[in-house]
């Protein structure tokens, strides 16, 4: 059994580094937007769909975390 002190300190590393990648999602969108808006020659396309891969990693990580952060909470 883990102790409420340890399930908390995992939940909060996890939405730690949830917040982490959001940040650096949010960034990296911003730089698209503001290199398109400047006419830059960039693989627009490919910078969306790292993006899009970082976010979609961290929620299904997330969400695997918060169901085991539930489990735990209800043991």
């Amino acid at each position: 059994m883990h102790k409420p002190t340890q399930a908390l300190e995992r939940a909060s590393r996890e939405l730690s580094t949830a917040s982490d990648v959001l940040t650096q999602a949010r960034a990296l969108f911003a730089a698209i937007e503001h290199a398109v808006a400047g006419g830059a020659s960039v693989d627009i396309a490919a910078l969306a769909q790292v993006g899009a891969d970082l976010s979609t990693a961290y929620s299904e990580r997330f969400e695997a975390e918060s169901e085991w952060f539930e489990g735990v909470r209800h043991a």
